[in-house]
């Protein structure tokens, strides 16, 4: 029997939700997991180093090596083979949105400060 499947912490991608190529697409979609984005934007664009961008998803340094080889993989297959390609929440993920996590059962989970007690 499989482990559960751990929460990752992604960013909220701002309401993109896919990219169509200019020419008709060619082929079924293929889905971008928002794990796969979030290891993309933190290791590609924020410029992390791996075992960073690990500790700021909440997985393994190993696993997040897998999530950005998947993802390069998809990204390519989109753009080589003029395919419509879609973000979506393929993983348990936990989305950081403002101040509120919108976790894969769609409750919204707020953060609480907590404050110590002033002596």
């Amino acid at each position: 029997m499989s482990r559960p499947a751990k929460y990752r912490k992604v960013r909220c991608p701002g309401g993109i939700l896919g990219f169509v190529p200019l020419c008709p697409p060619k082929g079924p979609p293929i889905i971008l997991g928002l794990d796969h984005l979030e290891a993309i934007r933190l290791h590609d664009l924020e410029g992390f180093d791996q075992e960073t961008s690990a500790v700021k998803m909440k997985v393994s340094r190993a696993t997040l090596g897998r999530i950005l080889r998947e993802a390069h993989k998809i990204v390519a297959i989109a753009l080589v083979e003029q395919r419509k390609l879609i973000i979506t929440a393929n993983e348990p993920v936990d989305l950081e949105c403002e101040e509120n996590i919108l976790s894969m059962d769609n409750k919204i989970h707020r953060h609480r400060r907590r404050r110590g007690k002033q002596s």
